[in-house]
C-alpha cells in the first residue's frame, strides 16, 4: 500500500485492488491534476458540491455521506462530525471522518475537521494504523487540539496534513528533526512501529 499526499487534505492511496482519492478538490495548494482512482471520498462539507474535483482518467464512484461501504475490495466507514457533539456541546459542522481498511491496514482521514471531537466519535474511529490529521490552526485543528486527539486515538503512524507547516504540532510532540518523504509505503504489518508512535512528514506530490 502506498499513501501519497498532494497538498491540503488531498491524498491518494494505492492498494493491491484499488486506488482511492481522498478529498481530490480542485483548489489552490492541491498539486494533484489528474487521477485514475477507483473510488473517491469527500469529507470537507464546506467544499463538497461547491468546488470541482480534479480530472479523472476513468469513471469513479464518489462517497460523501455517512455510512458503511465496500467497493473494489476496500471496506470503509464515514462519520459526520455533527452527529457526535462533544460533552461540552461542540457540534461539528464541516467534516466527514472516513476510516478505511486497505490491504489489512486501517487508515483514518479527518478531512476538514477543525474542532475537538467527542469521545463517542473517537470510539467510532477506533484503533487505527495511520491517522491523517489537519493541523495549523485557522480553518484547521489548533496544534494542541490535534495533539490531544492524536493521544486519544493512539495511531501507529501520524501524517499531518492541511498545512505544509506542521512545526507547531511537531514541537509539541518532540518530533522537530523530521525530514519530509515523498510517500508512505507499507507492505506488511511488520512495517508498522511496534512500541512507539511515528510521525511522518510527507512532501506534497503532483
Amino acid at each position: 500500500m502506498e499513501i501519497t499526499w498532494h497538498g491540503k487534505t488531498t491524498f491518494t492511496i494505492k492498494g493491491a485492488d484499488a486506488m482511492l482519492a481522498l478529498d481530490p478538490y480542485k483548489q489552490e495548494g492541491v498539486l494533484l491534476k489528474k487521477t485514475k482512482a477507483d473510488l473517491i471520498t469527500l469529507g470537507d462539507e464546506n467544499l463538497t458540491g461547491k468546488t470541482d474535483l480534479v480530472d479523472l482518467e476513468k469513471e469513479a464512484r464518489t462517497f460523501d455521506w455517512p455510512g458503511e461501504f465496500e467497493m473494489s475490495g476496500v471496506n470503509f466507514e464515514a462519520f459526520s462530525a455533527k452527529d457526535y457533539p462533544t460533552e461540552a456541546g461542540v457540534k461539528g459542522e464541516n467534516a466527514l471522518v472516513f476510516v478505511y481498511v486497505v490491504d489489512g491496514f486501517k487508515i483514518a482521514h479527518l478531512s476538514a475537521l477543525s474542532h475537538e471531537v467527542s469521545d463517542k466519535l473517537i470510539d467510532k474511529i477506533g484503533d487505527v494504523d495511520v491517522l491523517m490529521i489537519p493541523v495549523g490552526g485557522g480553518d484547521l485543528l489548533e496544534d494542541k487540539t490535534a495533539q490531544i486527539l492524536i493521544e486519544s486515538i493512539e495511531p501507529r503512524i501520524v501524517i499531518p496534513m492541511g498545512s505544509q507547516d506542521a512545526s507547531g504540532l511537531l514541537k509539541l510532540m518532540n518530533k522537530t528533526e523530521l525530514t519530509p518523504e515523498p510517500k508512505l509505503t507499507l507492505k506488511k504489518r511488520a512495517d508498522l512501529p511496534v512500541d512507539n508512535m511515528n510521525v511522518m512528514l510527507l512532501e506534497p506530490q503532483g
